[in-house]
């Protein structure tokens, strides 16, 4: 019976809570079972055990929203995930099911992109002023970061992520 109750305790401290809103604090794997089923990206929402995301018909990419701007992440086994019913555009809502350790979770967006907003304030702050995120569009903003890669020291990984942190926040 001790035994039972121990991997009950495990489980639940390292798994969200169900019905509670969430968001992926840093680039994570979803599991079922053991088995890796999507790559989830920052930022992401988590609720009820799932992402809900667009995909394209046959495509692994999910994306935030029908329009094709933020990559939420990619679905790397299909059993795991639901169309919810609704389509746009050629794009299909579907529910991404699957457990993301509580570490990789933050009850709010602020926390979950705090460490992406350090980056930022750090690497494009060191040498001028940061400027606010709503100042330059999503396709300046990409152009400045590759432009400022050699200069900021900002390795690929960086800029994607200061990008998708630039674009989360922009609206």
């Amino acid at each position: 019976m001790k035994r039972g109750l121990l991997v009950l305790i495990v489980l639940i401290s390292v798994t969200a809570v169900a019905g509670v809103r969430n968001y992926v604090r840093r680039d994570t794997v979803m599991y079922v079972a053991g088995n890796e089923v999507a790559f989830i990206r920052f930022g992401a929402v988590y609720e009820n055990g799932a992402v809900k995301s667009w995909v394209k018909k046959g495509e692994p990419t999910l994306y935030a929203s029908p329009s094709e701007e933020i990559v939420n992440g990619r679905i790397m086994d299909y059993s795991s995930f639901s169309p919810t019913g609704e389509v746009r555009n050629g794009f299909i809502r579907v529910a991404v099911y699957g457990t993301i350790k509580k570490a990789d979770l933050s009850s709010t967006f602020q926390d979950a992109t705090m460490q992406y907003e350090d980056l930022y304030y750090e690497k494009c702050g060191s040498c001028h002023r940061a400027v606010s995120l709503g100042r330059y569009s999503k396709r300046q903003w990409y152009g400045i970061l590759t432009s400022m890669q050699s200069h900021a020291g900002l390795s690929p990984h960086e800029i994607d992520s200061l990008y998708r942190y630039i674009i989360l926040n922009k609206e």
